[in-house]
């Protein structure tokens, strides 16, 4: 199922994000204006580059699964067309960027789990976003249900039993700006 490589991101896409965790602090009364103003700045660009970003992802997603099948006789000019054809930027003439991303290797066709780690980790925000960032309840059931389990249990069972429902991704798109339909 590749879970175990979910696994490890899930802790570099904590569910409690900063802006959220702000935004609770703003509500409270502690923010100056002068600091609201600026957070509210902060939040309205929060996407931009999002696509490529994104896009820059998924290229390293599909490298990896194409060296990992059938390895091509010349992974610059197989990187160059991925990227070309998924991200849309032509590569750099003379360059070699696919000797720069160690985990094309490691990760052995396992870098796809960035970008699912993400779609989780928006997932499991959305319940603090319904339930409140602060809310201690939750808060354990994140710490018992995810933290506390790690490895011991398919990750995909951590995920369900504090989502308290299959994933979705649906609050991953809603945070990159895109309406999310029914999955």
């Amino acid at each position: 199922s590749g879970s175990a490589y979910l696994s490890l991101e899930f802790p570099n896409n904590p569910p409690c994000r900063r802006r959220a965790c702000v935004d609770a602090l703003c509500r409270g009364g502690l923010a100056l204006t002068a600091f609201a103003v600026t957070l509210g700045k902060m939040l309205a660009a929060r996407n931009v580059n999002s696509g490529l970003v994104n896009l820059r992802q998924l290229t390293y997603a599909s490298v990896d699964q194409f060296y990992h099948g059938t390895p091509p006789s010349d992974t610059t000019a197989a990187f160059a067309r991925l990227a070309k054809d998924i991200a849309m930027i032509p590569m750099s003439a003379g360059t070699h960027p696919e000797a720069s991303i160690g985990h094309l290797m490691d990760y052995d066709a396992g870098y796809y789990g960035y970008l699912w780690s993400k779609v989780y980790a928006e997932d499991m925000f959305s319940r603090f976003k319904a339930d409140g960032v602060l809310n201690p309840d939750l808060g354990r059931r994140y710490r018992t249900e995810i933290l506390e389990r790690g490895s011991s249990r398919d990750e995909m069972e951590s995920l369900k039993a504090f989502l308290g429902r299959e994933p979705s991704e649906d609050a991953f798109l809603e945070s990159l700006g895109l309406k999310a339909g029914k999955s």
